[in-house]
């Protein structure tokens, strides 16, 4: 099973590129505490993010943003031309993100599909307190 969770500060501005067939892809850094106290460090990984979610974060995801990720992990394979050895890196590919509010007042966030999560200037997503209105009708 290959499966990450992550919550991690977003290191810089995403940068969003697209591939020869039109798809969109995203890249960022998420800054990831490890440890407690004087054995606490940060972790920096690599974030890939396709398709509507890449073009979400573009949108809405700046530098600083405390953001959790869904994905897997994946590798890159290459050998350095210099020295002739066989280099890898580790980067995620993220299946789902979620901006994660920093308000401390009010309700706990609410994580949300990327295309539909709320964000300042982004309309706010459809709630229902009910799983069925008056008519007895599914409300989507």
């Amino acid at each position: 099973m290959n499966q990450i969770n992550l919550i991690g500060r977003v290191g810089g501005e995403v940068e969003l590129r697209h591939t020869s067939s039109g798809k969109a892809v995203a890249g960022l850094t998420l800054a990831v505490d490890d440890g407690y106290g004087e054995n606490k460090k940060t972790l920096w990984l690599d974030v890939t993010l396709w398709g509507v979610t890449a073009e979400t974060a573009m949108k809405y995801v700046k530098k600083g943003d405390r953001l959790g990720i869904s994905g897997r992990l994946t590798q890159d394979e290459w050998e350095d031309k210099q020295t002739g050895k066989k280099q890898r890196k580790t980067k995620v590919t993220a299946e789902s993100m979620h901006l994660i509010s920093e308000k401390r007042d009010g309700p706990a966030p609410r994580n949300l599909p990327a295309d539909r999560r709320q964000s300042p200037g982004m309309p706010a997503a459809a709630e229902s307190t009910q799983d069925e209105d008056e008519d007895g009708d599914i409300p989507f």
